[in-house]
């Protein structure tokens, strides 16, 4: 995070060979690690200068794929059994109810979960997979962890969406951008 000429820099212990998130949020940050090998996933909740300050919420044997922050809700989500997954935590880690299901398995492999807040809701994005075909899936979720409507495909018409895509928001809108065919939608 830059803040003027100040970059805040933290490292989070025995990350190698794992996956780590982080979102801002009132407080400093958010920040999900995971670790390969059964250590599992934890969400810590770190100060402004990256300082812990709670001991971590255990999330379980499951690599977060994405953090979001809005309506004062942590939104973290993952991918399980070809399955999108969302849970939420409010800003010291507890729980929010329990996990729930984004986008259920309706086949095809899901990866690169992405999220963010638009000031409305949070907005989920995904690459589903099915053969050869490759596309980028969204679904919004409200403040209350509820899905909004049914997934909706953003790029059919692409078919092939790679690795390189990513999720904004702000103010009632959400913007994907994929370097897919020189589009942004």
């Amino acid at each position: 995070d830059l803040e003027g000429d100040r970059v805040l820099t933290t490292t989070a212990d025995n990350v190698r060979r794992g996956w780590t998130r982080v979102v801002r949020i009132p407080s400093g940050f958010a920040l999900a690690k995971y670790r390969e090998g059964g250590a599992g996933a934890e969400l810590w909740i770190l100060g402004p200068e990256g300082e812990p300050q709670l001991p971590p919420t255990a999330l379980g044997n499951r690599a977060i794929e994405s953090l979001a922050f809005g309506g004062d809700t942590i939104l973290v989500t993952w991918e399980e059994d070809e399955t999108v997954w969302g849970a939420r935590y409010d800003t010291e880690g507890g729980p929010l109810g329990e996990p729930f299901a984004v986008a259920g398995a309706d086949g095809g492999n899901i990866s690169r979960i992405r999220s963010t807040w638009d000031g409305l809701r949070f907005h989920v994005v995904w690459r589903r997979q099915v053969g050869q075909s490759r596309n980028v899936w969204h679904r919004a979720v409200d403040a209350a962890g509820r899905p909004i409507g049914s997934p909706v495909n953003l790029v059919p018409e692409a078919g092939d969406v790679q690795e390189s895509f990513d999720v904004a928001g702000r103010a009632g809108e959400a913007l994907l951008v994929t370097q897919e065919q020189d589009r942004v939608y």
